[in-house]
């Protein structure tokens, strides 16, 4: 029954030191998620650019690179939204809405 008592005990303390962290996790989890989307989307425009033999500034939308160069316009874990990023001109990182989720 001791023993019971102290494996009770020690699975409270693992879990008060872990469950504060849980929401931190999951913030930093969707900045970095939400980064790959913004390489990715940087990878495509870069490679329409070269297909279509465009320059640094030309401005683009996102039927020119979805379907060929994405499967689908990504979604913001953070936002749960598409809508959430911005294109930019060629040669421009994309952005996101969201603060802190930048691609450098």
């Amino acid at each position: 029954m001791v023993e019971i008592m102290i494996v009770l005990i020690i699975i409270g303390i693992l879990a008060a030191f872990a469950i504060p962290n849980i929401p931190k996790m999951r913030e930093k989890t969707e900045t970095k998620s939400c980064i790959g989307n913004l390489w990715l989307i940087k990878m495509a425009k870069d490679q329409w650019v070269l297909d279509e033999n465009q320059i640094t500034g030309t401005e683009m939308t996102w039927s020119d690179i979805v379907t060929d160069y994405l499967e689908k316009k990504p979604v913001c874990p953070a936002t749960k939204t598409s809508d959430s990023y911005t294109l930019q001109k060629a040669g421009e990182n994309p952005t996101c809405t969201q603060e802190g989720h930048v691609l450098e």
